[in-house]
């Protein structure tokens, strides 16, 4: 860990369904917690040793983000978020539950956005999490192989998810700094389940591609 992740005193994690963060959760919760409001976004408030945390729901994808966060930034000393959370397998190489920081994002517009991970992790905590991959965001859900292989190269280890590149290029523009981590949900080769089951975690208005 660098110097500047341990002078950080508060910290905003985003994330988007309830199943991504469920044991962070119980492991707060272990604290005393209580529900804060900020711009009529509740956030579950609490703390991990001196660390201040505070849990943001976003739902999925993030385009109506911005202006939580614009308001967020006039009423914190914001210096650094992290955005946890599933992604999409679109390169054979990455399995189902593995772990990944990357470096690089790609936004909607197909912009890259570099993430200055080595502020605030060394190179030997980076190893295990394949910095060198690449995160892009997607404007729907992939459940069949053939529609993950429009993002699939084998030069660029690429994973996919909804929300990253909404929150990137926000904290770029505000000079925010940002780490993503994300665990695999489905691999390159898995078509994701019925639409029943799905709405079961994107809520009833979901509509599988």
């Amino acid at each position: 860990m660098n110097s500047q992740l341990s002078q950080i005193e508060e910290v905003f994690i985003f994330y988007s369904l309830e199943a991504e963060i469920k044991f962070f959760k119980q492991k707060l919760k272990q604290n005393q917690t209580r529900i804060i409001s900020i711009a009529g976004q509740k956030i579950l408030s609490g703390s991990l040793g001196d660390l201040k945390v505070n849990l943001v729901k976003l739902g999925v994808g993030a385009k109506r983000i911005a202006p939580f966060l614009n308001e967020l930034k006039k009423q914190r000393d914001l210096s650094l978020i992290i955005l946890t959370g599933f992604a999409g397998g679109a390169d054979p190489c990455f399995k189902i539950g593995q772990v990944i920081i990357p470096r690089k994002l790609i936004n909607i517009d197909n912009q890259e956005i570099v993430l200055p991970l080595e502020n605030y992790l060394t190179s030997s905590e980076l190893a295990s999490y394949s910095p060198e991959a690449i995160l892009m965001t997607v404007s729907r859900i992939y459940h069949q192989n053939d529609k993950k292989e429009l993002y699939h190269d084998y030069s660029k280890k690429r994973v996919i998810d909804m929300e990253s590149g909404y929150i990137g290029t926000w904290a770029r523009k505000n000079k925010v700094d940002l780490i993503v981590v994300k665990a695999i949900s489905d691999a390159y080769n898995t078509r994701l389940p019925s639409t029943p089951f799905l709405k079961q975690f994107f809520g009833q208005n979901f509509k599988q591609k």
